[in-house]
């Protein structure tokens, strides 16, 4: 609502991250592939179909996502030329650790969440080489800004620091790579998010 309050135009596309989609990741692994490997050809899809809507401009396009959708911000349009900028929220990490670590509570160790695992990713990135993609696959680098609330227990602000501290070595331009902390749990804040779009959108 807010952005729509702001003026922009909101698609909200299906997450498949809900009912019974975990077995698509069992399928897919074994091919080399992960469930990001059909998110990527459903947004492909989507971007396919958005350009042609005469009342969306195909150069106009960002992302904003919380979570999954966070996730998602780190394995999509980072590759596609096509967004403008990008905001992940809820998701930016330490993942290696996040995903191995049998001391942390907040471990995916201990959760269901067994199509996490993503083939072979721990052996080629963490959330730093993929968000660096955004500035280095384009000839028209993407900005990418980090979203963390100080209470979003999927992790603590000493990682995500970390982290990012880690893409700063890959992307230079502190205009490519932003993070805006706020006081908060796991959700969008926007406070940072909104003006960090907009000014992403206005000057191109």
């Amino acid at each position: 609502e807010r952005l729509l309050a702001e003026r922009f135009l909101v698609y909200c596309p299906q997450n498949p991250y809900s009912g019974n989609f975990r077995p698509l990741q069992l399928l897919a692994n074994p091919r080399g592939l992960s469930l990001f490997a059909f998110i990527e050809a459903q947004y492909r899809r989507t971007l396919d179909y958005l350009e042609k809507l005469p009342f969306v401009d195909g150069r106009r396009i960002v992302y904003y996502g919380l979570s999954y959708g966070g996730a998602t911000a780190l394995r999509v349009p980072v590759f596609d030329a096509r967004f403008r900028g990008i905001v992940c929220g809820g998701n930016f990490n330490e993942w290696i650790r996040k995903l191995i670590s049998p001391e942390l509570s907040y471990s995916y160790v201990h959760t269901q969440e067994y199509e996490i695992y993503e083939w072979n990713q721990a052996n080629i990135a963490s959330h730093a080489e993929l968000a660096a993609m955004a500035a280095l696959l384009h000839e028209e680098p993407i900005p990418f800004l980090v979203e963390r609330g100080h209470r979003d227990g999927v992790g603590r602000d000493e990682w995500v620091i970390y982290e990012f501290e880690r893409l700063k070595q890959y992307v230079s331009d502190p205009q490519l790579r932003q993070i805006a902390f706020f006081d908060g749990e796991h959700r969008t804040d926007g406070a940072a998010a909104i003006p960090f779009l907009k000014e992403v959108l206005t000057s191109r």
